[in-house]
């Protein structure tokens, strides 16, 4: 008990550093709080209105401390704060991404958090799903049928959950009772079958997830052996798409062929995993060379274990598709994989970030949520060992509480400033808020439920 009073009052001290939203886009604006030389620039810990690192982020944040009662009388007006600043840019600026992570979607997920049920922000909402079907044919449909139709690979920003249909889908997911959205997940699952049916690459047939040499992803991983790979991410990679299909499943969402598909990503993804140093692990993408056989697959060890990359996010979706399947071997499987992970020493996870994308807030959400599928009686103690871990990071002198941990160019890992969703401390409140009452939908934009 005295570990959940201490959990929600420095949750609640750090809110209260983040309510003025120009406080905090100053200070995240300010050069003298962050780090200009990053090693990713288009990794930004500032984007307006985004979900990852914007207002919607912190709309995410408040409405969800309102939901639960935390907001004091006089601090009502928060969230309204937030919502007015989103508009405000929006008629600005205008919208220039359908995206969950820095688009109309996640402006969506955010509103409707904030609508109390609802009973607010409705006309918002409605406009911002106008938008969302006006525009998504055009910037997603029309796209990825080319690519299909002319037997070439597709941008991965088309199809995963931080820029593509696997994280708007999810939207789709949790408002099926509008039809409109019913039948545009509906849509999407069906590309995406489409999308994932082998195609030739230089006399080889290989899955429709392959990644051409120009995708953008690759701006990100020159170390790679062959920038021409197939992606094995929760965020980026075809493993956002099996959670986007086991989720829409296990909410009665069917579509002919998606079951198939369910079942065969799962297949391919364990048949991927390896074992290093007596534990399940796999890469964050599998070369050209290895799908076809030309090499073996690398066996790298100390692969970091994170939602976006890694055993963590990668056993989680299997269990949901085992869940969706009814297949107590895969979730057997996945249970186990995620279990092997505490057989490593913490030193080895290399998690260098409190965030959620990669580092210790998300292996504490994640494992939160393995350890409430049954069987994990005996690593429950390991969730306070996990939030302690967290706890490690913060810092009373850091503006925010907690600060992100990024690369500069020169390849040194750099402190930074970060109240966003996914990289920053609104993600990190959010998770510590979940663990005293995990209640509300705030983490479904991660596809982990």
């Amino acid at each position: 008990m005295r570990l959940q009073s201490s959990r929600l009052s420095l949750v609640l001290e750090i809110a209260q550093r983040m309510q003025d939203p120009r406080t905090i886009q100053a200070l995240m604006n300010d050069s003298l709080h962050h780090n200009a030389d990053l090693m990713f620039t288009v990794s930004s810990t500032w984007n307006d209105v985004s979900l990852g690192g914007g207002y919607s982020g912190l709309l995410l944040l408040f409405s969800t401390l309102q939901q639960k009662g935390l907001l004091e009388r006089n601090q009502e007006g928060i969230v309204h704060q937030f919502v007015l600043k989103i508009k405000e840019v929006i008629e600005a600026e205008g919208l220039r991404s359908l995206s969950v992570y820095s688009g109309v979607t996640g402006i969506c997920f955010a509103v409707q958090q904030a609508s109390l049920g609802g009973i607010r922000y409705q006309n918002m909402q409605k406009a911002l799903d106008e938008y969302l079907f006006r525009n998504i044919e055009q910037s997603y449909f029309i796209p990825l049928r080319e690519d299909i139709l002319l037997k070439r690979p597709s941008f991965s920003t088309l199809y995963d959950v931080i820029q593509g249909l696997s994280g708007i889908g999810r939207y789709a997911v949790e408002n099926l009772s509008d039809s409109r959205l019913h039948e545009l997940v509906k849509e999407i699952i069906v590309l995406l079958i489409a999308r994932l049916q082998p195609f030739m690459v230089d006399g080889y047939l290989v899955p429709g997830w392959y990644l051409s040499l120009d995708d953008p992803i690759h701006n990100k991983d020159d170390s790679a052996p062959s920038k021409v790979n197939f992606n094995l991410g929760v965020a980026h990679g075809v493993t956002g798409i099996l959670a986007l299909f086991s989720i829409a499943s296990m909410r009665g969402v069917q579509v002919e062929g998606q079951q198939d598909a369910i079942r065969g990503l799962s297949n391919w993804i364990c048949k991927k995993s390896f074992l290093e140093n007596g534990s399940i692990q796999w890469l964050d993408a599998v070369t050209f060379e290895e799908e076809i056989g030309k090499v073996p697959l690398r066996k790298a060890a100390r692969q970091r274990p994170a939602w976006c990359y890694g055993v963590l996010g990668i056993s989680r979706t299997l269990f949901l598709a085992g869940k969706a399947l009814h297949d107590q071997e895969l979730k057997n499987f996945a249970m186990t994989a995620f279990r092997q992970i505490f057989t490593r020493a913490q030193g080895e996870w290399r998690i260098t970030t409190p965030s959620l994308c990669h580092g210790m807030a998300g292996f504490l959400l994640i494992a939160h949520e393995m350890m409430k599928e049954g069987g994990c009686d005996d690593l429950s103690a390991k969730l306070d060992e996990l939030e302690q871990s967290l706890l490690g990071f913060y810092n009373s002198d850091f503006p925010l509480g907690f600060k992100n941990a990024k690369y500069d160019k020169n390849g040194s890992l750099t402190q930074v400033n970060d109240s966003g969703f996914l990289e920053g401390t609104a993600g990190i409140l959010l998770t510590l808020l979940h663990l005293s009452s995990p209640s509300s939908e705030w983490h479904l934009p991660l596809l982990i439920k």
